[in-house]
């Protein structure tokens, strides 16, 4: 009898063993047996996000799902965010830090990204509550039937997918977080998002004249940090694209004021 139990809670740690390997990106599983005496204690610690990078990296892989979306969600998010906002009030114009909270809401907070076309270097300086993720573009690019139809395009999904991901073809982009470097960010980390509609307002910043709502694809390389802890923070990305259709160029430096919980209050945009 002793050693059908023996050998039953040996099948079980090696049925244990064998699933830790299967889930080892989401946990980690310890069995023991103490002093012939089967003693079998699980530890399980199961995290939010199935990592395909470093875990212990400050950036959400692109197979994530934070807050229960997909990381296209959010990069598609981005693009409706930035074009939402007339460009008289966008915080790309005549940036200062109180207009990083125009138009925040949410769990995820949007940086802006200037043109590469016409600032290839900035520094800004952003506070943002605890608690927010934070995500911003560097190479990417967006397109929709409206604007198709002004160039005189054919308004067709093929149509679209060309036109957003045309210029970001053989990007080299490099990323600094905290003065810890990540060279060849961009590797695995392009992502298209599903096609969706876009809601573009009149005067928006890419001076797109059909306003309202339009089908629409984005495609890119977006930086898209976990939250960080209170305190001053420093990001750093630089990327070059060089291909056929474009030659682009663009150094980027934030300073990240992450507030205390309790201070939440006074960045609320």
């Amino acid at each position: 009898m002793k050693r059908l139990v023996f050998k039953q809670y040996i099948g079980v740690a090696i049925r244990l063993s064998m699933a830790t390997n299967r889930i080892a990106s989401q946990g980690v599983i310890k069995c023991m047996c103490v002093s012939g005496i089967i003693a079998l204690t699980c530890y399980c610690y199961f995290s939010s996000f199935t990592f395909a990078e470093n875990g212990n990296e400050p950036f959400f892989p692109v197979n994530s799902s934070p807050y229960n979306q997909t990381y296209n969600y959010w990069t598609q998010k981005w693009w409706e965010w930035n074009l939402a906002l007339d460009k008289a009030v966008h915080p790309i114009n005549n940036y200062t830090p109180e207009k990083c909270k125009i138009g925040q809401n949410g769990p995820v907070w949007f940086l802006v990204q200037p043109s590469p076309e016409k600032e290839t270097k900035f520094e800004k300086t952003c506070t943002i509550p605890y608690g927010k993720a934070i995500i911003t573009a560097t190479q990417s690019g967006d397109c929709n039937y409206g604007d198709l139809k002004a160039r005189g395009r054919p308004q067709t999904d093929e149509e679209l997918l060309d036109c957003a991901q045309r210029g970001n073809d053989n990007t080299v982009l490099k990323v600094t977080v905290d003065n810890k470097t990540y060279n060849s960010y961009q590797a695995g980390r392009r992502v298209l998002s599903n096609f969706f509609n876009m809601n573009i307002t009149k005067g928006n910043i890419m001076e797109y004249t059909n306003t309202g709502i339009n089908r629409a694809v984005v495609d890119g390389y977006y930086i898209f940090l976990k939250p960080l802890e209170p305190g001053k923070h420093t990001l750093l990305y630089d990327f070059d694209t060089k291909n056929p259709r474009v030659n682009s160029h663009q150094n980027g430096n934030w300073t990240l004021l992450i507030n205390k919980p309790q201070d939440n209050s006074t960045v609320t945009g």
